[in-house]
């Protein structure tokens, strides 16, 4: 049996390991109670990648940390979650799209305005949305300057029939 005896050269070695491996342990605990913090945050933040990493570190060191394990596992099924979400926004902005191209088709620019609006609601960054937007206003303000048009040449038309009709009249009642 080893003394306790400081001068005792093996015991001092293995008080040194003993108190060295009690501070490695120490330092460890700190550093995963430190790591399992930033990654409570991360998760509340949204930033679910960053949480990931935090606890992978966590579990690196600790592969039965309760508390990281089960953080993990919230974090995997919001990170579920909003890969569902994502998919389904991306399958309704791809479903306004075909309509809005149909609309436009069949010549109904307002209503396909107001899909190319829902995809806006849904993705506000969304430049060929906003581009189509664009485009149908610039062709509807063409169309209605073509109806004036016509409809001032129309107009000037029958002026000018009338004015024919009332010059024959006046001539024929001469």
């Amino acid at each position: 049996m080893l003394s306790l005896d400081k001068d005792n050269p093996i015991a001092r070695r293995n008080i040194e390991r003993a108190d060295e491996a009690l501070a490695n342990e120490k330092k460890s605990r700190e550093q995963t109670d430190n790591y399992m913090l930033q990654a409570s945050l991360a998760y509340k933040e949204k930033d679910n990648q960053k949480a990931i990493s935090l606890l992978n570190k966590v579990l690196a060191v600790d592969p039965q940390n309760r508390q990281a394990l089960d953080l993990l596992e919230k974090v995997n099924e919001e990170r579920n979650k909003e890969k569902r979400i994502e998919e389904t926004k991306r399958q309704k902005i791809k479903d306004y799209f075909e309509s809005a191209h149909q609309l436009i088709k069949d010549n109904r620019f307002d209503d396909a305005i107001k899909e190319l609006q829902h995809i806006l609601a849904l993705d506000p960054t969304n430049e060929e949305s906003k581009n189509m937007i664009k485009s149908i206003m610039q062709t509807k303000s063409r169309e209605m300057e073509s109806i004036k048009i016509k409809n001032h040449i129309e107009t000037l038309i029958r002026d000018h029939v009338s004015l024919i009709e009332t010059r024959y009249m006046d001539e024929g009642s001469i």
